[in-house]
């Protein structure tokens, strides 16, 4: 489920790759840094993710996923997604197509840049399932927008759901910020109602703010403020309890 307009403007990354491995199950010798972790990061897929969670890489986690910073091995997937036209026009993404070496260099920019957070969404055996962005962080505002995507391929898993609490619980407990902020394409309805449940509210729109395919389409604007979200988990009676995605 790709949610939210935002991050793709210097978009992302590609499909699974596995890589051999030298008997005794480590990893290959390998002629460069990047290489070696994306042989790491295969070697954690196949084995789970203990190899990471004892480095402690796994820096959020709730129900079904665990929220991973962003590594250089992820950036394959994140190339594949940015240049899926599908996921592309749903999440506001720019025409253009994106190669490889722009998305090195949007991830060198990334990691210079102190208002953006971007993690990895995975599973509990580290399968890499999406991502989630927490950017335009102001500290003294106490604010910060939202975007998350998910594989087609995993959709109607609860990984969405899962996410995007995880990441509201981050933002508003450690962070300690006021309020979220997310911006959608109106006929992104599935990723609406996932910001919903998680109880964002409609704030505003904005007309005729993307062009893709000949035509002009509406962006909605959402927030949630974290007494908001507060409330609604003690409504619930746990902050641990996972909830179905939409497809």
């Amino acid at each position: 489920m790709p949610v939210s307009t935002q991050p793709y403007p210097t978009s992302l990354i590609f499909s699974t790759h596995r890589y051999s491995r030298v008997p005794g199950g480590a990893p290959a010798l390998c002629p460069n840094g990047a290489e070696l972790m994306r042989q790491l990061h295969s070697v954690a897929r196949q084995d789970g993710d203990s190899i990471f969670r004892e480095k402690g890489a796994i820096m959020i986690s709730y129900g079904a996923i665990n929220l991973w910073k962003l590594e250089q091995a992820d950036l394959g997937e994140h190339y594949r997604w940015a240049n899926n036209d599908n996921l592309r026009r749903l999440m506001g993404g720019p025409a253009n197509p994106r190669s490889y070496p722009d998305v090195e260099v949007w991830y060198r920019a990334l990691l210079s840049d102190q208002t953006r957070e971007m993690y990895s969404v995975k599973t509990s055996a580290a399968r890499l399932v999406g991502w989630i962005h927490l950017y335009s962080v102001d500290t003294i505002a106490g604010s910060a927008e939202v975007a998350l995507l998910i594989d087609e391929e995993e959709w109607g898993k609860g990984y969405g759901h899962d996410a995007l609490t995880a990441m509201a619980r981050y933002a508003f407990e450690d962070l300690r910020l006021h309020r979220l902020g997310a911006e959608i394409l109106a006929i992104n309805l599935p990723s609406i109602n996932l910001f919903q449940r998680v109880g964002f509210q409609k704030e505003g729109l904005k007309r005729e703010s993307y062009y893709t395919r000949g035509r002009f389409l509406d962006t909605e604007c959402y927030g949630l403020l974290s007494t908001e979200f507060k409330a609604a988990a003690a409504r619930s009676g746990s902050t641990g309890e996972q909830s179905e995605d939409l497809k």
